[in-house]
């Protein structure tokens, strides 16, 4: 399933500083910046693809929304496993605002975490400030055949998000890598903050 008519901006760096919005088709080679995975550092988890397809025949879009905070392994991992489940994945990055309302404020800039997640191998696409309810219109506006999220959501979440979804098989749920994450790293600073073996003091 291609997108229609809605053609959501590549968000990549600028020569001269920032970030721009560029069309699908001026994508940079920089995709493959997430690559290699590390496979040596961190073992992925191995991939059951579903084999879902279109009745077309056409592209399978995924919608895999995420902070994408400190961008790291796990998130890599996150895209890898919603890019198994189609054929091309676009990723909705929330704004500062939109996440402060009911986690803390992201450290990174929207922009900042729009511009890394663009560079990843797995991702062909970022809509900055999407929607905060995935529901089916949202997923038909942007050509998207089903969203993907972490099996770390509560059902009650999962309705609130994702309204719907889930019971008409338009809402896939992968594993969370729970080896690392973005509340692991900044615990990981703090504590070298407290013994003093950063370049920086408190």
């Amino acid at each position: 399933m291609t997108p229609g008519n809605y053609v959501p901006p590549v968000w990549r760096p600028s020569p001269s500083g920032g970030i721009v919005a560029v069309h699908e088709d001026a994508r940079l080679s920089a995709q493959s910046a997430c690559a290699p995975l590390l496979k040596d550092a961190v073992e992925l988890m191995p991939i059951e693809n579903e084999e879902v397809r279109s009745a077309d025949d056409g592209l399978i879009w995924v919608y895999a929304p995420g902070i994408c905070d400190l961008f790291h392994i796990g998130h890599v991992e996150f895209f890898r496993r919603a890019r198994a489940l189609g054929d091309r994945v676009v990723a909705g990055i929330p704004s500062d605002e939109n996440t402060a309302s009911y986690k803390p404020r992201p450290i990174m800039k929207l922009e900042e975490r729009a511009a890394v997640v663009a560079a990843c191998r797995y991702v062909d696409r970022v809509i900055p400030d999407p929607p905060m309810v995935v529901d089916a219109a949202f997923l038909d506006s942007i050509g998207a055949a089903f969203a993907c999220h972490g099996d770390d959501i509560s059902e009650a979440e999962r309705e609130r998000v994702f309204p719907g979804l889930f019971a008409t098989g338009r809402l896939k749920i992968v594993p969370y890598m729970r080896t690392v994450s973005s509340r692991e790293i900044i615990e990981r600073v703090a504590q070298r903050l407290r013994e003093g073996t950063l370049r920086i003091r408190l």
